[in-house]
C-alpha cells in the first residue's frame, strides 16, 4: 500500500510541474500552487521561513531540506495533511464555515502551515539509527511513526498551533469542552482510547487528548521532556509511551494523563432551565417550529444523522449533512448542503481531491427532494420561514462572501464580499426583507444588518467571538458569544439598537431560538450537544 502511494504522488508531483502549477520558493519551502491561487501563495511565503525557524528550534530538527508545501485550491473543506512518500506538507485553502481553530485565528493559512509544518518537522527528524537508515530515503523515519498513538501525534501540533495564546484549538473553550464535559460527567475516555478515533464521540479525541497531555507535559517539564521522549521512543518504539515517560520523567504516560484530568475537576457549574432534548449517546441539536411539527436534527453513531419531529418522536427523514449548520428548517421546506467529491476530475490530487458543496431543498409534507445546485462550494444555507428567500456562504478562496440563492434555478447573486472578510452563520427575518450575518476579519467578529437599503454593523468588531444569530421578530434579534471564560446569551433590539445580556452559560451557548414560548438554546453535554429550555418571558 505504501509502494502505490509512493507511486501515484509522485505522479501527482510530475503534474504539479505541467500545465497551471506554479511554484514559488523561499529559504526553507517550495510553496506549489495554481495560477490563480498566487495570492495565497504570497501570503505563505510572507511567513513561512519565521514560523519554520521556530518550529524547527523547539523540535531540535536541524534539517536544510526544502519542505514542499501544496496548496489545494479545489476542495469544499477546510483541511490540511503531511504526506510522508515524499514528505512533504498540503494546505486547503478553504477555512472551516465552522471555525474550529476559534474565530480569533487571524490567517486560516498561517495557522493551518503551522499545523502541518509541525507534523513535518515531527516526523521527518531523523533520530538514532535512522540517521543512518536515512541513504535509503527520507520515508525510512516513518517506520516508528506506525508505532505512535495517534494523541502522540496530533498533541504536539495542535500545542503549535496555539501557542501564540489566542489563536488554535488549544485557546477555543468549544474545543476545550470536548474534554471538560466527559470529566464533568465522571465518564472521561482512557488514554488509551486517545490513542485513536472512532465513531463515538467525540470522534476527533486524538486531538483531544492529545491537546491536554502536551500541554499538560511541556507546561510541567518543558519542552525538552517532549523532544527526549519522542528521541527515546524512536530508539524503542516497541517498549510503548508508558514505559518511555516513566524513564524520562519519572511517571508513567497514564500517570501524566491522570494528573491532567485531575486538574480540570470542577464544581460542574449549573445550567438555566431543563433538558429538552438529547440524543441518546450522540448530539440532539436546535429545532424549529414549522408546519409539520417541531423539527431538529439528531445525530448518534448508530443511527446517522436525521430529521426528528420532536412532539410525536417521528424519524422524518435521514439527509446527507455532516454537521447541523448544514441545514436551515423554514415553514415547509429544509435547506441543506451537502459535500461531494468530482471522482471524475482531471484536475483532483491524490490527497486533496476536487470537491463541491450543493444545495436541496427536502418539502416535509410529501418527502420530494429537489438538487438547486450544481458544482457549488456553498455552506451555511439559510432559508426564510415563508421558504422564499435563501443566502449561503460562498467559498471564496480562504473566505467566504454572502450570497443569495435562487430558489428555482439554483443562480446565486453576491451581496456582501470584503477582502481578507468572511460572511457566516446568517439569518434571514420570516418575510426575507432582512438578512443578519457573522462577519470575521483578523481575530474578530461583528454582527452585521443587510436590507434593502445597505449593509451596516450592528455590534462589533470584538474579540468575543459572536455567532447563532436569528430573528425571533423582525425587530428582534438573538445571538451568542464566546467570551474569554464563558457562554453568553444576548438580545438586540433592532428599533433602539439596545443590546442586552440574557444569561451566561459556562457548558456552552452554541445556538438558540424561541419555540412556543419557550427559549431553547444548544449546549454541550459528554456525548455531544444538548437542547434545553426556559421560559422565555421570564427573561424579560
Amino acid at each position: 500500500m505504501k509502494r502505490f502511494l509512493f507511486v501515484v504522488l509522485f505522479l501527482s508531483s510530475t503534474l504539479l510541474f505541467a500545465s497551471s502549477w506554479k511554484q514559488i520558493e523561499t529559504v526553507h519551502t517550495r510553496i506549489i500552487f495554481e495560477e490563480e491561487e498566487a495570492e495565497a501563495a504570497r501570503e505563505i511565503a510572507s511567513f513561512a521561513d519565521e514560523i519554520f525557524e521556530e518550529l524547527a528550534a523547539l523540535l531540535e530538527n536541524p534539517t536544510t531540506n526544502r519542505v514542499p508545501v501544496i496548496l489545494a485550491g479545489r476542495t469544499a473543506w477546510a483541511n490540511g495533511m503531511y504526506a510522508p512518500f515524499p514528505s512533504s506538507i498540503i494546505l486547503y485553502l478553504a477555512s472551516d464555515e465552522d471555525q474550529f481553530l476559534g474565530t480569533k485565528t487571524r490567517s486560516w493559512l498561517r495557522q493551518v502551515y503551522i499545523h502541518e509544518l509541525t507534523h513535518y518537522l515531527h516526523l521527518t527528524k531523523a533520530e538514532g539509527i535512522y540517521k543512518i537508515l536515512r541513504i535509503f530515503g527520507p520515508g525510512m523515519t516513518m517506520i516508528p511513526v506506525s508505532f505512535m498513538p495517534g494523541w502522540w501525534i496530533e498533541g504536539i501540533t495542535t500545542y503549535a498551533e496555539s501557542m501564540d495564546g489566542e489563536s488554535g484549538r488549544g485557546n477555543s473553550l468549544k474545543f476545550d469542552l470536548l474534554t471538560q464535559k466527559p470529566i464533568d460527567e465522571d465518564s472521561m475516555w482512557s488514554l488509551a482510547k486517545g490513542a485513536y478515533s472512532g465513531v463515538y464521540p467525540p470522534s476527533g479525541r486524538i486531538y483531544s487528548t492529545g491537546y491536554i497531555m502536551i500541554e499538560y507535559l511541556i507546561r510541567t517539564y518543558g519542552f525538552s521532556a517532549f523532544n527526549e521522549i519522542n528521541r527515546t521512543f524512536v530508539n524503542f518504539p516497541f517498549m510503548g509511551m508508558n514505559w518511555i515517560f516513566k524513564r524520562v520523567i519519572g511517571i508513567t504516560a497514564k500517570e501524566l494523563f491522570e494528573a491532567a484530568i485531575e486538574e480540570r475537576i470542577r464544581t460542574v457549574p449549573s445550567s438555566l432551565g431543563f433538558l429538552y432534548a438529547e440524543g441518546k449517546g450522540g448530539s440532539a441539536f436546535l429545532p424549529a417550529r414549522t408546519e409539520a411539527g417541531i423539527m431538529g436534527v439528531v445525530s448518534t453513531p448508530k443511527e446517522g444523522t436525521f430529521l426528528k419531529e420532536y412532539e410525536t418522536g417521528k424519524r422524518i427523514a435521514t439527509l446527507p449533512i455532516g454537521k447541523a449548520s448544514a441545514i436551515s428548517l423554514g415553514d415547509e421546506y429544509a435547506l441543506f448542503s451537502s459535500r461531494w467529491i468530482d471522482t471524475t476530475s482531471p484536475n483532483s490530487l491524490v490527497l486533496a481531491p476536487e470537491g463541491y458543496s450543493d444545495l436541496s431543498l427536502y418539502r416535509f409534507g410529501d418527502g420530494e427532494g429537489k438538487q438547486l445546485t450544481n458544482k457549488q462550494r456553498l455552506l451555511h444555507p439559510r432559508l426564510s420561514k415563508d421558504g422564499k428567500r435563501a443566502v449561503a456562504s460562498l467559498i471564496n478562496g480562504s473566505f467566504h462572501d454572502l450570497v443569495e440563492v435562487n430558489l428555482f434555478d439554483g443562480s446565486t447573486n453576491l451581496l456582501l464580499h470584503e477582502d481578507g472578510a468572511s460572511f457566516l452563520d446568517s439569518a434571514l427575518s420570516s418575510d426575507g426583507s432582512k438578512i443578519v450575518t457573522i462577519k470575521v476579519k483578523e481575530g474578530n467578529t461583528g454582527l452585521v444588518l443587510v436590507d434593502s437599503e445597505s449593509a451596516r454593523t450592528l455590534v462589533g468588531p470584538t474579540g468575543d467571538e459572536l455567532g447563532d444569530p436569528v430573528f425571533i421578530d423582525d425587530s428582534t434579534i438573538l445571538f451568542t458569544a464566546e467570551r474569554e471564560k464563558t457562554f453568553g446569551a444576548y438580545r438586540l433590539d433592532l428599533e433602539s439598537n439596545v443590546v442586552e445580556e440574557l444569561f451566561q452559560d459556562e457548558n456552552g451557548i452554541f445556538a438558540l431560538t424561541v419555540v412556543d414560548d419557550l427559549l431553547l438554546y444548544e449546549t454541550a453535554v459528554a456525548s455531544g450537544r444538548a437542547v434545553r429550555a426556559l421560559d422565555y418571558a421570564g427573561l424579560e
